[in-house]
């Protein structure tokens, strides 16, 4: 393969920089794999990828289940903290193989064929069907320290607190709105929504989700219009929102685009799509599915059967606009450490 393009954009998106000469556009590789592979592990990009993403300390792959089995039984022994996982890496291309290849449909990336794939290569690593209510932690899950109505540390709730008040000042007036959060988690965001005066909707697949949010929150009313149910459920609702947020819960959507043609006839013409903490990246080797090498990722497929799926962020602009919407990254704050993406109606 050589496409001075491809190359170039590799640059672009795993480095993060232009390429130093008009020369090394015209190096030949194998595949784009290849490419990639050579791009991810250069001491380059684990400085660069240091700086995008400051919590990875070290690079120890898991190549096969073994290797990740054996992580997970750790982690489980510590109750689920993150420290035991914070030096790991996945190898996707080793699992990949295992597989039984690469994925063929990588240029077609809105194609049937694909996203089967994906669901299939799901599959294998999860050993099990996917379910949609098997996403969430279930209260055995929840530690204490973990348990949102128990508290969290003060210095999350300043942080958290600080992301809120950016995204008020982003967002402007919304007292009074019709707000939907698909995937209301423990409901932080249902607290600030209720506070600021918005009339809040929720649809969760968790009911662990839904019981806590209602004993966090305070109007009668609120509590009624959250649900235990999936996201293609929102037609349960009879209203149109003005704002609807998805916080880490879009990537765990297996049909993104039936997701947002639903959203589109379901809100006001002037409506916002705001996307926090989701896993938007230009470094991914294809344009979305199970992309992410992240070792917590792989170990929720494994351990829960949580759709963990990656979006490589030009495919996630096109794909907005392929379903009416025109989307934009936030410049002026992160959430969590993560880019913020806002969308309107074309």
């Amino acid at each position: 393969m050589k496409d001075r393009e491809i190359v170039r954009m590799a640059y672009r998106f795993i480095l993060g920089r232009e390429p130093e000469s008009d020369t090394v556009l015209d190096r030949e590789f194998e595949d784009i794999y290849t490419l990639r592979n050579e791009f991810i592990n250069s001491p380059e990009f684990l400085v660069y990828f240091r700086q995008i993403r400051p919590q990875v300390k070290n690079n120890i792959y898991i190549k096969n289940f073994e290797q990740l089995d054996n992580l997970i039984f750790k982690y489980k022994a510590e109750k689920n903290d993150n420290k035991v996982i914070a030096s790991y890496n996945v190898d996707l291309n080793s699992f990949y193989e295992l597989f039984g290849g690469k994925n063929p449909h990588f240029k077609k990336p809105y194609s049937k064929e694909y996203q089967k794939w994906e669901m299939d290569f799901f599959e294998f690593l999860s050993g099990k069907k996917y379910q949609f209510d098997n996403e969430g932690l279930t209260a055995e899950e929840l530690s204490p320290e973990q348990h949102p109505a128990s508290g969290y540390t003060v210095d999350h709730k300043i942080r958290m607190l600080q992301n809120y008040k950016d995204l008020l000042v982003e967002l402007g007036d919304v007292k009074g709105k019709r707000i939907l959060e698909m995937g209301c988690g423990h409901g932080n965001l249902a607290i600030f929504f209720e506070f600021v005066g918005c009339d809040y909707y929720a649809v969760e697949a968790q009911k662990n989700g839904v019981d806590i949010t209602k004993k966090r929150i305070y109007s009668n009313k609120i509590k009624n219009q959250i649900i235990n149910k999936s996201f293609y459920d929102i037609s349960d609702f009879t209203q149109v929102f003005d704002l609807v947020v998805f916080e880490a819960s879009f990537h765990h959507c297996g049909e993104p685009i039936r997701i947002l043609d639903m959203l589109y006839k379901q809100t006001t013409s002037d409506a916002r799509l705001l996307f926090l903490r989701e896993p938007f990246h230009n470094y991914y080797d294809r344009p979305w599915g199970i992309v992410r090498a992240d070792v917590g990722a792989m170990i929720r497929i494994r351990m829960s059967g949580w759709l963990e799926l990656g979006y490589r962020t030009d495919f996630f602009m096109d794909l907005l606009n392929k379903t009416g919407w025109k989307g934009k990254e936030v410049e002026t704050f992160t959430f969590a450490d993560e880019k913020v993406f806002i969308a309107t109606k074309i």
